[in-house]
């Protein structure tokens, strides 16, 4: 499950984003659709020889330092029996780069830079 939350600061950014993750968190169609190609051999092979443990996809607040956009984006993470867990993160939906994973507790205003004033304001499957 998942919450949706309503996120303001007194600069007058105001945005409304969902993170967790939904029903299709363990689903391994949905998940091939949003990996690289190779990302994807490499996790099928390991799922196939019985080397995941677990594995799930969740929806989560990102910063991009290339282009200071705030969003939401996947984290796909799965662990392997050997105790090594892996984790694939998806790229700034403008600019294509690299994204700084953010917390409730850590999410900075792109703009200003002052704490993020945060309400939830419903959840989703």
């Amino acid at each position: 499950m998942g919450e949706m939350y309503n996120a303001n600061c007194s600069c007058g950014l105001d945005m409304t984003f969902s993170i967790g993750e939904g029903l299709n968190a363990h689903n391994r169609n949905f998940i091939n659709k949003l990996l690289k190609k190779q990302d994807v051999e490499t996790f099928n092979e390991a799922y196939e020889s019985g080397f995941v443990k677990l594995f799930k996809v969740e929806n989560v607040p990102y910063l991009c330092e290339d282009c200071k956009r705030f969003g939401t984006t996947f984290r796909f993470t799965y662990e392997l029996h050997s105790g090594e867990t892996i984790q694939l993160v998806g790229k700034c939906s403008m600019c294509n780069k690299p994204v700084r994973i953010l917390t409730k507790d850590t999410m900075l205003c792109p703009r200003c830079g002052q704490k993020i004033n945060m309400e939830e304001v419903g959840h989703w499957d």
